[in-house]
């Protein structure tokens, strides 16, 4: 990354830039499928062949079948449509407390004789597997789990293949939010068992307005109504040029992710290296687990949040509190709080998120104005 600018953006797990070569390609690619694809004259047949030719090229980095997918506008979208998609078909619910927004709320709203069970979390961040057991085995056939892949702040990765064969064992549905995963966990889903599976473009570098799922279970119910697209699954004209952006970027980290997740894993690692030498009384959520290459939750004693945020920007360097659908909410992450952590301390966690151009340097730079600023912090309040 060129360093002139003095500003290094690393918060790619709330969106991540779409690269310049991408940019060039979707317009060329637009010239000629632009069109509604469900139309019958020559220019929604072009559209309709540049839309199965898109299908084609994101199920080959997702290792599915085209016929799987179904294309919604955001990734909450898609966990509101397999969280109420399967409603009919169940009577309980699993979930654990560390999940996204997107899940905990729309869970909220599923018919009253839908039971939730609260599924425990252990102290480094992963869902606790004999727990989990323990609550699935009396309700064979009756419900539907939902689990995070990899969770938006910590970067803590779940068992995600152990929690698979409890569910197909028990007879329980199961949906994955895989938001962010894709790009930071080299994934096949074609051996690995689950209803309904979340991705979303932007987070690889495409345009928003393009999320959706795979599918291996087509007993579920649209959420509105209106249209035949998509099986009837998700109707409504397809933003075809969100779509074939996100078969451009998935064809592109199809061909570069080890490359890529070589840079994550490097900037992150020289980021915690730094800190690891020279910070004081400081905690990395979920470092006993499992992570994401490319993410770091930094909890540090005696600074809030808010403050480092501010001081992190004035000296160019963009990172988060946690999750981008809760920012400017001043409550401690419910993630933290469910791995044991306290308010207090919850309160001074940042996440720090590398992406694809990042370099090793740009770690140290980051890990280096985070002790500046926070050291400057910590002396103000001690005056």
């Amino acid at each position: 990354m060129n360093h002139t600018s003095q500003r290094i953006f690393a918060d790619y797990n709330s969106t991540c830039p779409m690269p310049a070569h991408i940019q060039k390609q979707i317009i060329d690619v637009l010239k000629t499928s632009w069109a509604n694809p469900i139309s019958l004259h020559p220019h929604g047949q072009q559209a309709k062949m540049a839309l199965e030719q898109a299908k084609v090229k994101i199920a080959n980095f997702l290792d599915c079948s085209p016929s799987q997918l179904i294309f919604t506008s955001t990734a909450t979208e898609a966990n509101a449509t397999a969280i109420k998609g399967y409603e009919k078909s169940i009577s309980q619910l699993f979930i654990a407390p560390i999940e996204h927004p997107s899940v905990l709320e729309n869970s909220r709203f599923l018919k009253t004789s839908t039971y939730t069970h609260i599924v425990p979390v252990l102290a480094n961040g992963q869902i606790d597997l004999h727990a989990l057991n323990h609550l699935l085995s009396p309700h064979a056939g009756q419900g539907l789990m939902i689990v995070q892949w990899a969770n938006n702040e910590t970067g803590v990765i779940q068992p995600i293949q152990a929690i698979s064969t409890l569910c197909k064992k028990n007879g329980i549905k199961l949906h994955i939010d895989a938001v962010q995963s894709l790009g930071k966990i080299e994934i096949s889903l074609k051996h690995l068992h689950f209803d309904s599976l979340a991705f979303s473009s932007h987070k690889l570098g495409g345009i928003s307005g393009c999320a959706g799922l795979v599918i291996n279970n087509q007993d579920i119910n649209p959420l509105m109504h209106g249209g035949t697209q998509q099986q009837g699954i998700r109707p409504g004209t397809l933003p075809m040029h969100a779509i074939l952006a996100c078969a451009l970027i998935c064809e592109d980290w199809k061909q570069h992710q080890k490359e890529y997740i070589m840079h994550m894993k490097n900037a992150r690692d020289s980021f915690e290296q730094t800190l690891l030498h020279i910070l004081k009384d400081y905690q990395i959520a979920g470092i006993e687990s499992p992570r994401l290459i490319n993410t770091s939750q930094v909890l540090i004693s005696g600074i809030r949040a808010q403050a480092l945020l501010s001081s992190l920007d004035i000296n160019g360097i963009a990172v988060s509190h946690g999750a981008a659908c809760k920012t400017g909410s001043l409550s401690p992450s419910h993630v933290l709080l469910a791995m044991g952590y306290s308010p207090q301390e919850a309160k001074s966690a940042i996440r720090v998120s590398f992406g694809p151009n990042h370099t090793i340097r740009d770690g140290q730079i980051v890990a280096e104005k985070l002790i500046d600023c926070a050291t400057r912090l910590r002396t103000v309040a001690t005056q």
